[in-house]
């Protein structure tokens, strides 16, 4: 072999090492950013709250599992209830609810299994409805949640490893969303709602009704303000729960002993008012001085919608 057809030789090894080199960067770094991307969704499902453990579900099986088309089901009153999808479009025929009558809902939520079109034996049950689907469950408990569902995905991304990620992903959000229910069921029990330390929901219910009797008993008014936090969503949930303390507070100062502050529907961004004695022409003047304590506390940044309701009225 002569000098030219070695350096000839030399440079096609060097051209072929580069490329070998150059090839396993690209997949280490992006195996990096998936590993990254994946972290950073499973702190999500840390937060213990609905709304970012669902978007934590749905970013996790994006960065792990790399689905085109991806969705997440809950299930409410024995029927599974789409709450979050990703990648669908308006042509797609995808069902967004399964009643326990399905085969898909007798599969994942009944037996508890991953099913997916790799199984004959489970082709039946998915029909058109996608590629795989996994339950989200408590794994020591054997509970099932609800379910994740992948209706589309690149071929060479359905293997065995897709199916096994999918199940374990699950496990997690199934692991995050009983914590979040178990904690939502402790805060209910309470009368005072630890972060806002607004009287709660489920003590406002009882106290409504102790109120109205006791209004109609001594003849005298009972009203209601309700007060909701406009665009809600354009506040985070650490911002929303300053906003309920800035609201406490201003109540605490303005209003007298007897008138009760509660959190409302959507906690942080909803609250009530129990005015004992006290008309609902009156409730203007209540209504007015919240109002105007609320703009200054908040520099006039944050808006709310004040609704006000007769509970009794003596005539």
């Amino acid at each position: 072999m002569d000098a030219e057809e070695k350096a000839e030789t030399i440079n096609k090894a060097y051209d072929s090492l580069k490329n070998v080199k150059e090839h396993m960067e690209r997949r280490l770094a992006s195996e990096m950013q998936t590993a990254l991307m994946a972290y950073q969704a499973f702190k999500k499902l840390e937060l213990l709250n609905k709304v970012d453990i669902i978007k934590g579900a749905l970013d996790l099986t994006k960065a792990l599992v790399a689905p085109e088309k991806c969705s997440i089901f809950l299930l409410e009153d024995n029927l599974l209830k789409c709450i979050a999808m990703d990648g669908w479009n308006e042509e797609d025929p995808f069902s967004v609810r399964f009643g326990a009558d399905s085969s898909l809902f007798q599969e994942v939520i009944g037996k508890d299994r991953v099913v997916s079109i790799i199984n004959p034996n489970d082709r039946n049950a998915l029909g058109k409805e996608g590629i795989v689907a996994a339950p989200i469950l408590v794994p020591d408990e054997h509970k099932v949640l609800g379910m994740i569902k992948i209706e589309s995905i690149p071929f060479l991304q359905l293997r065995l490893s897709t199916i096994e990620s999918l199940r374990s992903i699950g496990e997690w959000v199934g692991t995050a969303y009983a914590s979040y229910l178990a904690k939502q069921a402790a805060e209910e029990g309470q009368f005072v709602s630890g972060k806002s330390e607004l009287l709660t929901m489920s003590f406002y219910q009882y106290e409504k009704e102790f109120l109205v009797n006791l209004g109609k008993r001594l003849k005298i008014n009972i009203t209601l303000i309700n007060i909701t936090l406009d665009d809600a969503e354009a506040h985070s949930l650490p911002e929303q729960l300053e906003i309920a303390k800035t609201f406490r507070r201003v109540i605490k100062e303005n209003l007298r002993l007897t008138d009760q502050a509660f959190e409302y529907e959507e906690k942080g961004s909803e609250f009530a008012i129990l005015l004992v004695n006290t008309s609902l022409e009156n409730s203007n003047i209540v209504r007015h001085k919240i109002e105007s304590a609320l703009k200054k506390e908040l520099n006039n940044q944050v808006h709310f919608t004040f609704r006000q309701t007769s509970l009794h009225e003596e005539k």
